[in-house]
């Protein structure tokens, strides 16, 4: 099973807070803009669960210019990879309790 997860740093909750009377539009072009310029790093994300309904890996749908920079990791290959992929160090030994937090909170 796969849900999507959007990544956003705690910091820019004002900001989507402002953002509440915008039109459409200009949510969009907003939201663009803090997807582009921020220094933080973000991505979108598609979890993905195990058959007991368990997060155990999740695909990077896109990266922000920050990603890119910080890890090295151009946007187009990151893209579509899962995590593991990308950072095979990183999670593959964690127990189901040691996962990042974002993995035991999307559901």
């Amino acid at each position: 099973m796969v849900e999507s997860v959007v990544a956003i740093g705690n910091n820019k909750r004002d900001e989507q807070n402002r953002i509440e009377g915008f039109s459409s539009e200009a949510k969009a072009e907003l939201l663009d803009q803090i997807w582009k310029e921020t220094s933080e790093q973000m991505c979108l994300a598609q979890m993905i669960y195990d058959d007991d309904g368990n997060p155990v890996d999740y695909y990077i749908l896109d990266i922000n210019p920050a990603f890119e920079k910080v890890w090295g990791i151009p946007r187009d290959h990151a893209a579509g990879k899962k995590v593991t992929e990308l950072f095979p160090y990183s999670y593959p030994h964690l127990t189901p309790e040691e996962k990042p937090y974002l993995w035991k909170t999307c559901r």
